[in-house]
């Protein structure tokens, strides 16, 4: 039972730390597009730029907590989840171009990752 639960709080941490990650790249963006000019008072009075910090703090917080669990090598592969997440969030939310190139990418990575985790079960 502990190692069950072991094994899920690690995961749900990963998890997390994934969530945080892509939303603070997506936070990002939405500051990028929307800041006339880069000033310190600009940047301290954009809701999104707030919300990537936010975002980038919490994320901090689950990938230290994510590696009490897993080692790190291993936990860093989880992370690779990141670009499809990515790309969508580019297409669906920005409205951005997808090429096969960039889907091809994207699928070679998470199959490499998902062979790596096979291998290692």
């Amino acid at each position: 039972m502990i190692r069950f639960l072991r094994l899920n709080s690690g995961l749900l941490f990963i998890f997390l730390s994934l969530v945080f990650q892509s939303m603070a790249v997506v936070f990002g963006k939405f500051a990028a597009i929307t800041v006339q000019s880069i000033t310190v008072k600009n940047l301290l009075i954009s809701p999104y730029y707030i919300l990537t910090l936010g975002c980038l703090f919490l994320q901090a917080i689950t990938w230290q907590q994510t590696l009490r669990y897993y080692p790190l090598a291993w936990a860093y592969m989880f992370m690779s989840g990141i670009y499809p997440v990515i790309m969508l969030s580019s297409h669906f939310i920005f409205h951005e171009q997808l090429s096969l190139c960039n889907l091809a990418g994207t699928l070679i990575i998470l199959i490499g990752v998902f062979n790596l985790l096979k291998s290692s079960s």
